[in-house]
């Protein structure tokens, strides 16, 4: 049999797979998927081995960029070739990096098909088709879970996104997870119901928000969730509800054990109705 000369290696994340995620279990945007292997002799689970030592031992067939699929993020396909010249039999290997390179881990499977395919393997010759359910062994900054690949070292999403993580299930589709969608039809945002602590698959969950006027000042009070901070609010003021302007509070305030905001505004002229509203920063 000669030596090998194109392999080629199909490398999938698609929905219903296990997909990428960040250190916080949020789905990846961005970030990159290299296919490859290691050098003859060169055993990249040794303990202590830098990412320098990896990147020196690695043969890269192709890569390609970790994207959204059917909505979903934090997936990738792709199929691509390198030369498998005296790398029969080698196991094949993932390395996946954020999209600012600062955080990577390698992921592999002890399955048969995760290896340089000799000549005459179908499906075709020389070519094999790896998936992530199937991935069972990590080097690096990296953790496999049951629906996830997460790269440790990188926390790339925002509060808001990590919250979508924890409240949907995984690989939820945007259509339902966006900030400006109602998913379980209360008349509530996600982006609300992220601000406020509520449930947004739990309809019938409605915060409570009062306002006082006290002396010169009207006080603003609601629930805040545990992951919002005050920049992820602001606010409008009406006289009329029809033309809405910046309202900007003299003072804001975190109570009950970061549970509840209390934003304080000048309060309107006497005789005059004065409207506020809450507007999401997400």
């Amino acid at each position: 049999m000669s030596a090998l000369a194109a392999v080629t290696v199909d490398f999938i994340a698609q929905p219903g797979q296990r997909f990428v995620t960040d250190a916080n279990g949020a789905p990846l945007r961005e970030g990159t998927v290299q296919v490859g292997t290691f050098a003859v002799g060169f055993d990249p689970t040794v303990a202590g081995l830098t990412k320098e030592q990896l990147q020196s031992a690695w043969t890269e067939f192709g890569r390609t960029e970790i994207r959204a699929i059917a909505g979903q993020n934090g997936r990738f396909s792709d199929s691509k070739s390198g030369d498998g010249t005296g790398l029969s039999g080698h196991r094949i290997y993932w390395w996946i990096t954020s999209s600012g390179g600062e955080a990577y881990a390698v992921f592999s499977s002890d399955d048969s098909h995760w290896r340089i395919p000799t000549e005459g393997t179908p499906p075709p010759a020389n070519a094999t088709l790896t998936s992530s359910n199937e991935v069972n062994q990590v080097i690096g900054e990296g953790t496999i879970k049951p629906d996830t690949l997460q790269l440790d070292g990188f926390i790339g999403s925002s509060p808001y996104d990590a919250w979508v993580n924890t409240e949907f299930p995984p690989g939820a589709d945007v259509s339902l997870t966006g900030p400006t969608v109602d998913a379980d039809a209360d008349g509530w945002s996600n982006a609300f119901e992220f601000l406020m602590g509520t449930g947004p698959l739990g309809r019938g969950e409605y915060p409570v928000l009062e306002i006082v006027a006290r002396g010169a000042t009207t006080e603003l009070t609601f629930p805040k969730g545990a992951t919002a901070i005050t920049g992820d609010f602001s606010y409008q003021f009406s006289d009329d509800m029809i033309d809405w302007k910046t309202a900007v509070p003299a003072k804001v305030e975190i109570s009950d054990a970061n549970q509840t905001l209390k934003a304080t505004f000048s309060k309107a002229s006497a005789g005059r109705a004065r409207f506020y509203r809450i507007v999401p920063n997400l």
